[in-house]
């Protein structure tokens, strides 16, 4: 017996008999993870224009649209504050993250494959080592980007008008977009090609 949701049966991929560890009935961490994406996709992506508008390039098809300083005033802010909800919502996602990967080598008794005795080999089982290659990118953007909010928010007798960011923060903000993508990318095909954290929708294909 096999379990198959909609996006693998469209690819033909089966997964295994579920097991607690790898697939839930209520999937946490694939439901919150959405949160901090957004936010910070969405934060860097105002300080990216920001960028792009008033320190480098500098089109004019930008700057006609949004060099006035309101303009540029409500998109500093507006990207400082999703910074804030895009940190604040990656902690419950980074930590429901690491308690399924610590449950996922739990129930198979390290992350080493096994051959068919039971005794490990020398490679890592794919779908924890993608998890923990997800997990420390995930961790190392978190890091990042909780440096980038501290050197950005008002300190001690300096005032921060509308939270401009620096050219430290902009250049974080290219960096951290494309490795936020990578690693939704990797926990996207976890959990929609090899069902780690998903049991809903699922239907039972007798064979």
């Amino acid at each position: 017996m096999a379990y198959a949701t909609n996006l693998q049966g469209k690819f033909a991929h089966k997964v295994g008999e579920p097991v607690p560890e790898f697939n839930t009935d209520h999937p946490i961490h694939p439901a919150i993870v959405h949160f901090p994406i957004a936010f910070n996709t969405l934060a860097w992506g105002l300080d990216i224009l920001y960028a792009l508008t008033t320190t480098w390039v500098q089109p004019e098809f930008l700057t006609s649209r949004f060099s006035s300083p309101s303009t540029i005033l409500d998109i500093s802010r507006l990207s400082y504050f999703l910074l804030c909800a895009g940190l604040i919502t990656t902690v419950p996602a980074i930590m429901s993250g690491n308690i399924q990967l610590v449950g996922m080598i739990k129930k198979n008794g390290g992350p080493w494959e096994k051959d068919a005795a039971g005794k490990a080999k020398d490679t890592m089982v794919p779908r924890i080592k993608a998890t923990i290659t997800h997990a420390i990118i995930n961790d190392i953007v978190f890091a990042v980007n909780l440096y980038s909010w501290y050197i950005r928010k008002d300190k001690a007798g300096y005032t921060n008008v509308g939270h401009a960011p620096n050219q430290t923060n902009l250049i974080i903000a290219f960096v951290l977009l494309p490795f936020l993508m990578i690693s939704a990318k990797i926990g996207g095909t976890l959990t929609y090609n090899h069902g780690v954290g998903l049991n809903l929708g699922r239907k039972k294909i007798v064979e």
